[in-house]
């Protein structure tokens, strides 16, 4: 008899098995046959923006692209990025599980990073640093101002996860349809069509000083995998409090930007410490549940913190945790909604009844189909283990990703006049239908845990 392990289970096998009904054997080929070409521009050998995207599209295209990443990179180009160890792309390309091409297999589908559309037709990643898209094939009019790129690389970082999910979502049939029209979002105003003029926000003065994250898994790594990018002047200043309790297992490689196989068997709390350390940040780490004591007492310690939690509960004894400002961020788990984000600042007991309502809070619903195939794998008697599989949450590193781009632009937008969102739901099969709360003023609530001039 088959055996199955649930620290090891594809999270994505879930998915594909409840959307064709299919074995686990069906559904691990359907996803290694999967192959992402990246075909590199000119712009890759002096625009950091360009690189920032790129290895993103690589860092989350790897793990739902599952026969590989190709790359067509010119070969010893020079890093302009925070990557302690390796001076040429090439290497963090590799690094990161790409595979270098010399030649475009024209068989699989192609994703164009540091191209002009008017050069080559076809789905390009566009940029700056608030704004981040993708563009269809045959869409010569749709442009981003390039006028403020360069500085925080959030908007980069969402094209790449906007890119990655709608292809990968495409070429899976995960989700049915095609990709009819250019799409992405404003992490400035995400309420606005993506390419309104006051969607391209300002220059970025002001950064966070202080992090407290809870919870270090997709979600938690997505927030520190795009705060690492912000150009800090000296990041020995900046300083995180890493909380989680759980180790990693193999079925987090998956989703998580910053698990690798070496990584199986170490705290989460200490893999992200080091991705970060190397980067010359700060850091401390607890290891154990967040719950009611799960709070800032000190003046030193963090007054922001950012809340990737896979359940409900801890996120409501976190309502007295006396942070200054709160991050909440939550997504689902279903066929029908695992690329679902909702966002909430200082959120209320009332806005945790609408993510329970909504199966935002990711506990345990049950893949019916998924869990009469996995009962084939297991003894008599074993299926329990059946349903406990079933009853994870289908994740991605995609829709992670994305999330962090919004988490960060939320801080972002808080030092440097922009407005708060207390809620913005955003589900990346349908990207422009986005949803947020009236705006509201930010109250100054980063004051008290400093913040770095650029």
């Amino acid at each position: 008899m088959k055996e199955l392990d649930v620290n090891s289970f594809n999270r994505m096998y879930l998915a594909i098995m409840e959307k064709f009904n299919c074995s686990i054997e069906e559904a691990r080929d359907r996803l290694s046959s999967l192959k992402l070409v990246i075909s590199c521009g000119a712009k890759i050998v002096t625009d950091c923006t360009s690189q920032v995207a790129l290895i993103t599209a690589i860092n989350s295209g790897r793990r739902a692209f599952l026969g590989g990443v190709e790359i067509l990179l010119p070969l010893k180009t020079k890093s302009l990025l925070n990557w302690p160890g390796l001076d040429l792309l090439d290497d963090i390309v590799c690094h990161l599980g790409g595979h270098i091409i010399t030649t475009d297999p024209l068989s699989h589908p192609t994703l164009y990073v540091g191209h002009s559309s008017n050069e080559i037709d076809g789905y390009h990643l566009v940029y700056n640093d608030w704004q981040g898209g993708i563009l269809i094939p045959g869409d010569k009019e749709t442009f981003l101002q390039e006028s403020n790129i360069g500085g925080i690389y959030l908007g980069a970082i969402a094209s790449a996860a906007i890119g990655i999910g709608l292809l990968f979502q495409k070429h899976s049939e995960i989700c049915s349809g095609e990709i009819i029209e250019s799409q992405g979002i404003s992490l400035w105003r995400p309420d606005l069509n993506w390419l309104e003029d006051q969607a391209c926000g300002p220059p970025v003065k002001y950064l966070p000083k202080q992090f407290w994250i809870i919870g270090l898994g997709h979600l938690g790594q997505a927030f520190l995998w795009n705060v690492s990018f912000l150009p800090y002047p000296n990041s020995s200043e900046i300083l995180f409090i890493l909380q989680d309790q759980d180790m990693v297992v193999k079925a987090n490689e998956g989703s998580g930007l910053l698990t690798s196989v070496e990584a199986i068997g170490k705290m989460k709390t200490r893999v992200c410490s080091i991705f970060l350390e190397k980067r010359g940040f700060q850091t401390r780490i607890i290891e154990r549940f967040a719950d009611e004591y799960t709070k800032c007492v000190t003046a030193k310690e963090p007054s922001i913190a950012l809340c990737g939690l896979d359940e409900l509960e801890p996120r409501i004894k976190l309502g007295n945790s006396q942070f200054s400002y709160l991050i909440d961020c939550g997504l689902g788990g279903e066929l029908t909604t695992f690329d679902d984000i909702m966002i909430c600042s200082n959120p209320s007991s009332k806005v945790y009844s609408i993510w329970k309502e909504r199966n935002i809070s990711r506990q345990n619903k049950i893949h019916s189909k998924t869990e009469d195939k996995l009962k084939d794998y297991v003894t008599e008697g074993c299926g329990i283990l059946a349903r406990e599989i079933a009853g994870k949450a289908i994740s991605s590193s995609y829709v992670g990703c994305l999330a962090g781009s919004l988490v960060v632009a939320d801080l972002l937008r808080c030092l440097n006049d922009g407005y708060r969102y207390e809620q913005i739901s955003v589900q990346l099969r349908a990207l422009r239908c986005i949803s947020t709360s009236e705006k509201l003023e930010y109250k100054n609530e980063l004051t008290p845990n400093g913040f770095v001039t650029i």
